[in-house]
C-alpha cells in the first residue's frame, strides 16, 4: 500500500539529489536540443506521464527550444541548491536550485515521487532569469 511506499522513500543524500537533478536536467537539455520533450517525459514518473501528454510537454517547454543545444553545457556544471530539499506530506520530494549558466543562471524547481525502486520526476519548472 501507499504507507509502505512513503516509509521506503527516505530523503536522498545530497550526492543523490545532485545525481537526480543532473539526470533530469541533462534529459531536459537533450530534449530541448531535439525540440522534442520525449526523452524528459520517458524519464518521468508514470503519474506525470498519465497527467501530461507529449504534446503538453512540448507546449510547456517550447519557449526553451530557441536555446537549441546551448543547454547541453549543464552536463559540465553542478547544481547549486537554493534551499534544503524536503519531502512533503504526500511523499513528494522537492528540490530547488540553479546552475551557474552565463549570462543568466538557469533556475529549477523539481518534484519527484518514489516509484518502484527510485525517485522519478513528477514536475519540473525551469527559468532562465
Amino acid at each position: 500500500g501507499i504507507q509502505n511506499k512513503k516509509q521506503t522513500a527516505q530523503m536522498p543524500s545530497e550526492q543523490d539529489q545532485v545525481g537526480l537533478i543532473n539526470k533530469t536536467m541533462i534529459s531536459f537539455a537533450q530534449s530541448i536540443s531535439q525540440k522534442n520533450m520525449q526523452l524528459l517525459r520517458d524519464d518521468s514518473s508514470s503519474l506525470f506521464k498519465k497527467q501530461v501528454s507529449l504534446d503538453a510537454f512540448n507546449e510547456a517547454y517550447q519557449s526553451f527550444f530557441k536555446f537549441e543545444d546551448k543547454l547541453l553545457i549543464l552536463d559540465k556544471l553542478s547544481p547549486q541548491f537554493t534551499q534544503k530539499a524536503m519531502i512533503n506530506e504526500d511523499g513528494v520530494l522537492n528540490i530547488q536550485g540553479q546552475y551557474p549558466t552565463k549570462p543568466s543562471p538557469l533556475v529549477f524547481a523539481s518534484k519527484y515521487v518514489y516509484e518502484g525502486y527510485g525517485w522519478k520526476l513528477l514536475g519540473l519548472n525551469v527559468q532562465i532569469k
